[in-house]
């Protein structure tokens, strides 16, 4: 993964997620307590997902997912989750997400 400092909207984190985007940003993705927040995040942000029971909250996660990535400098798994984002929003047909999730692809591209 290619962590390095990408522009972000800090404002749509929860403090435990800016907390995450911290340690990602200074220890990068491969260590241990990056690790295990980061999967700790993954867990309880895809229990809520699997709630929701939505095929839209799928999409908003993996939305939400680039978008700490991205923020984290994290920009090649953040495009590869706004490119499923963009995937799933176009089988939903869903015109909003559509737009968001291209959006996103769009900015994230110009970062690789």
């Amino acid at each position: 993964m290619k962590y390095e400092q990408f522009s972000s909207r800090e404002h749509e984190f929860s403090g435990e997620e800016m907390r995450l985007i911290a340690i990602l940003r200074e220890k990068g993705p491969d260590d241990a307590e990056a690790r295990k927040l980061l999967n700790g995040w993954l867990d309880a942000e895809e229990a809520k997902v699997k709630a929701a029971d939505s095929p839209r909250a799928n999409v908003e996660f993996s939305l939400k997912q680039a978008r700490l990535y991205a923020a984290a400098g994290g920009v090649e798994s953040a495009f590869d989750n706004a490119h499923t984002a963009l995937y799933e929003a176009v089988n939903l047909r869903d015109e909003e997400l559509q737009i968001q999730a291209r959006a996103l692809c769009d900015e994230l591209g110009k970062q690789l």
